[in-house]
């Protein structure tokens, strides 16, 4: 009796794991055909982090395309087009610009024409005191 319960609970943990293991490929892939497009940054929380950025970062537009690459196109004072790669894993980005080659990691939420790119960042109060937060840029689709 307890050789068939542990035989059972074997295959019921195997196809599970398969279940399981296929929509999370199959939700990558949604997610990934769902990111690509452009997208224009319509806010950027916390506050003492959105008043960093320029008037102009809200003006163009981030496009993501399906072979793996990216576009900026926001024209801030910039007389070329910035771009790079970028890649999904799970439910994080990870964005790598052609003019600065470091690796960016996002977590990623993505519903109906809003995209919002979450990263731990950090900014000085006014007493020069270091402060952590989460830098949300919130996208929302343009085509």
């Amino acid at each position: 009796m307890k050789k068939h319960f542990s035989i059972n609970l074997f295959l019921t943990i195997l196809i599970t794991s398969f279940i399981t293991g296929c929509s999370n490929d199959e939700n990558n892939k949604d997610l990934n055909s769902s990111i690509i497009g452009k997208w224009q940054l319509v806010s950027v929380s916390p506050k003492e982090i959105a008043g960093d950025y320029d008037e102009c970062e809200f003006e163009g537009y981030i496009e993501f395309e399906s072979n793996g690459t990216y576009s900026d196109h926001r024209p801030c004072d910039v007389n070329e087009i910035g771009g790079g790669k970028w890649e999904l894993e799970g439910n994080n980005v990870e964005i790598i610009s052609d003019i600065l080659p470091i690796p960016f990691k996002f977590a990623i939420e993505l519903s109906d024409n809003t995209l919002i790119l979450s990263q731990n960042s950090t900014y000085y109060n006014e007493d020069w005191e270091l402060v952590p937060c989460v830098l949300k840029q919130t996208y929302q689709r343009m085509d």
